[in-house]
């Protein structure tokens, strides 16, 4: 089975990076990604800040020097973090945080193959497995729509949800605003707690 949260965590990092939605419209008021700058460091919610840590932690592993692996080869080394290794219920927690980026970057339509094999090739150079490209690739062919996606969300994800659609698009077209309108509609987010979540995430 491929590393979800891993998979969640490249995602993330290649949105805020400008690798999905962002790629297509930027402002240089904002990061690559079409938000703020600075979100990277406000992104703490607990599902997507843990596949955050959990990507951070295979890309520093994989640019760790074969000299360092040379000298301390001999060093009882600690184990991954637990993050690492998810049950059941998280990986699934992890893959519907990440169908609902995809679902958002998609929802004007402009994820099309030349950008989606964009994506796929920046997986492949950050190391990731086969199965893991191939799961995204996946995803990618096939996203949810928006009723699926909502009727999906249970409701102790419902934020990370909305977070993760916020990170996912630029909302700076009419349907991407209509899909984040009905997104929170449909998770039961009203204003106040909307307005909670994009402070949260500086987008207030």
């Amino acid at each position: 089975m491929f590393d979800a949260q891993k998979l969640l965590g490249h995602v993330l990092s290649g949105a805020l990076g400008g690798g999905l939605a962002g790629t297509r419209r930027r402002s240089p008021r904002r990061s690559l990604s079409g938000l703020p700058r600075g979100i990277e460091t406000k992104v703490g919610m607990g599902l997507i800040a843990l596949a955050v840590a959990a990507y951070q932690h295979f890309t520093a592993e994989k640019a760790a020097p074969a000299a360092t692996a040379s000298a301390t080869a001999n060093t009882a080394m600690p184990p991954p973090p637990p993050a690492a290794a998810l049950d059941a219920t998280g990986h699934a927690q992890a893959l519907h945080v990440l169908r609902a980026m995809i679902c958002a970057a998609n929802a004007d339509g402009l994820i099309d193959a030349e950008e989606r094999e964009g994506i796929l090739g920046n997986a492949r150079d950050a190391g990731l497995e086969a199965s893991e490209v191939a799961a995204l690739d996946a995803e990618f062919r096939h996203p949810l729509t928006l009723a699926q996606l909502i009727a999906q969300t249970t409701p102790d994800l419902r934020s990370e949800v909305y977070v993760a659609a916020l990170i996912g698009m630029t909302a700076d077209t009419d349907s991407e605003k209509q899909f984040l309108d009905q997104l929170a509609s449909g998770l039961q987010l009203d204003a106040a707690e909307q307005q909670r979540i994009r402070q949260q995430v500086g987008l207030a």
